[in-house]
């Protein structure tokens, strides 16, 4: 019945209001369309707000005001809304979206606005708050306190805003109730992945018990596959707090190290597949080995087999070193300090498997993959030094191919030398005080081990008539590191345990012993190398093995010269040994050969003083002083004759005969100072100084230095240089097996 009504007076609107010609406008009053609101007027004291509409009080005023509009067109779908009777309520949000241009939403809205005022206007002719948000109609305004525009902004949204807060009510139990859980589910998570990778790390740790290949490989596929769920696990994290936005230094430090065990278990994986294989391949080859408790493979096939996983193994290796160079610390000195110590031996291990991959033709030259190659490794003391290390008192003869030990003999240096007659070889100078004849035992003669080696060779052909390849010389001090590690083997036929140090002590005095039930001078040496081989054997510690054995080479205390142009061209690239040959500065290196006929070398303290300065056109001007001293001491004395007594030597004659060999005697050397090519000899002091220019390389100036018992001994000399790079500093170079001495840059 309501819209009906409003229908007739849309109809009565229309009747009055509708033009009889829609291109003309026409006038309409439409104030009798709005309500009528009476208000009484007052006169205020501070405001005539009113007089201009009404001067008497308590009078009632109209509101109304008779408005006048010019309609041009419209129909009847443009004023439904000014015929409701109440408007028509909306929610808050949906009030202050209203479109601007929505002009005739209420009766008030036909009516030409006033200019805009403040929000919330009070229209007095309705009492309520203006509905509309930039257009008011014509009012009276008054200003409404803040806890007014609230409550009615309340009231007039009540319903709406009770809808809303229930739905943010539930929202926000809803959120709470996901934190918590989210919380809780954290919580757990954290917890879960630490007790994982704590396990899990123990089953890294115990891969280096693992003594069977294919227990080692199963094992660490095991491994790889947890760490690997791990690593996925701990992806959500790293996205959240390991990203290029936010880090989390704890989260970092947690998935490097879930990343880095995870690589270590896929190298523990290939190891095992390369150890596996090696096994298979040992236990089908039909080839003896001359060492025993050695398999003997042809290794360079084997290798050349095993590229790939080499290749792999080093891949894994530098995604480690990354992942472990990352965690910068633990918080925990100890921790630090042992994750330091691992880093560094997996860096070992990366330039180790690099180098071989890089030089993989050459070492498989080396392993004489084409033919036979035969080694000679001499094996050196530490207590007569030659120009090239110390005197041999060993040799080991070894033969390869393909890397396969075709033969592996070990002889007395002295045997070879009885094979040399009635070859006689007049020694060179200062070797005829020692001997009358030239011997392959000081064949180690010339600066340059090349030469020596070609002299060996020389040699050896005399005694054999077969030639050498390469050959290696070996100081006596890998043995005793090997024994400082080891502690000591155990020598029944001595009843002594033979340690680092009394090595050099028990075995030259066992060598030189006269009374020993023996076969041969060496023979003691010979019983202590198989025991010692063995127990290196047993030990299987091959990592530390190769790392001594590289650090020695480093250090220029093993030396490594071939016959083959193609193989010394290559070592000398690595720029290891004897680069004085090659160094353009003022260079200086002094070469000692023992001719004392005794072991008072490993007591000899020397040291070296060079001073420099500039002369003219790139001539330096230098003096050489060499101070030598016999440090044997007291204690010394008395340990020699505690091991005397240890090993059973009782006989007084016998007694002195040692001791006059192992210490009680002048040490007397020959030395060459080598320098750059064409010095010149200078002052002398009055020194037995002479020059030697008989080499196109070098130039060296040679003298006799002899050093009593528990004396110094000093001599000096002036030389002028003629470097290739003009800088006065001098370039100190040792020599290898030289120990006990210092060096002193002078001014």
């Amino acid at each position: 019945m309501e819209k009906l009504k409003n229908m007739e007076n849309l109809d009565k609107v229309n009747d009055i209001l509708q033009p009889k010609e829609w291109n003309k406008g026409i006038i309409v009053d439409v104030a009798q369309f709005f309500q009528q609101v009476m208000v009484n007027a007052i006169r205020l004291n501070q405001s005539n707000l009113f007089s201009d509409i009404y001067q008497e009080l308590e009078k009632n005023i109209d509101l109304r005001r008779q408005k006048v509009l010019k309609v041009k067109k419209f129909t009847k779908e443009e004023f439904k809304d000014i015929l409701r009777n109440k408007y028509q309520k909306k929610p808050f949000w949906a009030i202050l979206n209203r479109k601007k241009q929505r002009l005739l939403q209420d009766p008030i809205g036909i009516i030409q606005p006033l200019p805009e005022t403040a929000r919330n206007t009070l229209d007095i002719r309705t009492m309520e708050a203006s509905s509309s948000a930039k257009i008011y109609p014509d009012i009276y305004s008054l200003p409404m306190l803040p806890k007014q525009k609230i409550r009615n902004l309340y009231r007039k949204n009540i319903l709406s805003i009770r809808i809303s807060a229930w739905k943010w009510t539930k929202i926000w139990s809803l959120v709470t109730v996901v934190v918590l859980a989210l919380t809780l589910f954290a919580l757990w998570y954290k917890n879960y992945i630490q007790a994982e990778v704590t396990k899990w790390y123990q089953g890294i740790y115990a891969l280096k018990s693992i003594k069977d290949a294919d227990v080692l490989k199963n094992t660490a596929k095991d491994l790889r596959t947890k760490f690997r769920i791990l690593q996925l696990m701990f992806w959500p994290i790293n996205i959240l707090w390991n990203n290029f936005i936010y880090t989390n230094h704890s989260v970092k430090i947690a998935s490097n190290i879930i990343d880095w065990w995870a690589e270590l278990s896929n190298i523990a994986l290939i190891w095992g597949s390369i150890w596996k294989d090696f096994n298979n391949e040992k236990a089908n080859s039909k080839i003896d080995s001359p060492v025993k408790g050695i398999g003997n493979i042809k290794l360079t096939e084997f290798f050349k087999s095993e590229y790939d996983n080499l290749a792999n193994l080093d891949a894994s290796l530098k995604k480690t070193i990354t992942y472990f160079s990352q965690v910068d610390t633990l918080g925990n000195p100890a921790l630090d300090n042992k994750f330091q110590s691992t880093l560094e031996s997996l860096i070992k291990w990366d330039q180790y498997i690099d180098f071989i991959l890089k030089n993989k033709d050459m070492l498989l030259k080396l392993a004489w993959d084409t033919k036979p190659m035969r080694y000679f490794v001499l094996n050196q003391n530490k207590d007569e030094i030659r120009a090239n290390w110390w005197f041999p008192w060993s040799v080991i003869t070894i033969e390869v191919y393909k890397w396969a030990l075709l033969k592996y003999d070990k002889k007395d240096i002295y045997y070879y030398d009885w094979h040399l007659s009635p070859y006689r070889e007049t020694p060179p100078e200062w070797l005829n005080i020692i001997s009358p004849n030239h011997w392959l035992r000081d064949a180690n003669y010339s600066p340059v081990f090349l030469d020596s080696v070609n002299k060996i060779n020389f040699f050896y052909e005399k005694a054999w008539g077969s030639t050498l390849d390469t050959v290696i010389a070996i100081n006596q001090w890998i043995v005793e590191d090997f024994l400082r590690k080891y502690w000591s083997v155990r020598m029944d036929e001595i009843w002594a345990d033979v340690t680092a140090d009394n090595f050099s002590l028990i075995m030259s005095t066992m060598v030189e012993n006269k009374f020993q039930k023996v076969i041969s001078p060496k023979d003691i040496l010979f019983k202590f190398t198989d025991k010692f081989e063995k127990k290196l054997i047993d030990k299987r510690d091959f990592m530390w093995y190769i790392d001594m054995f590289v650090n020695n080479v480093l250090a220029w205390e093993v030396a490594i010269a071939s016959r083959d142009t193609e193989i010394q061209k290559y070592l000398d690239s690595l720029w290891i040994l004897e680069n004085w040959k090659s160094d353009p500065w003022n260079w200086v290196y002094p070469v000692f050969t023992s001719i004392s006929w005794n072991k008072s070398d490993r007591y000899m303290k020397r040291d070296f003083t060079v001073h420099t300065a500039d002369k003219w056109s790139c001539e330096i001007n230098n003096s050489f002083t060499l101070t030598s001293k016999n440090s044997y001491g007291a204690d010394t004395q008395n340990m020699i004759r505690q091991v005397f007594d240890e090993l059973k030597i009782t006989d007084s004659a016998e007694r002195n005969r040692l001791i006059a060999i192992q210490w009680a005697a002048e040490n007397r050397q020959y030395v060459r100072v080598l320098t750059p090519k064409w010095s010149i000899l200078g002052n002398t002091y009055w020194n037995n100084v002479n020059i030697d220019d008989s080499n196109p390389d070098y130039t060296f100036f040679k003298f006799y230095a002899k050093t009593d018992v528990w004396q110094t001994w000093i001599i000096k000399f002036d030389y002028i240089s003629k470097p290739k790079n003009c800088q006065a500093k001098a370039i100190f170079y040792k020599q290898p097996g030289l120990s006990g001495y210092t060096f002193n840059q002078g001014q």
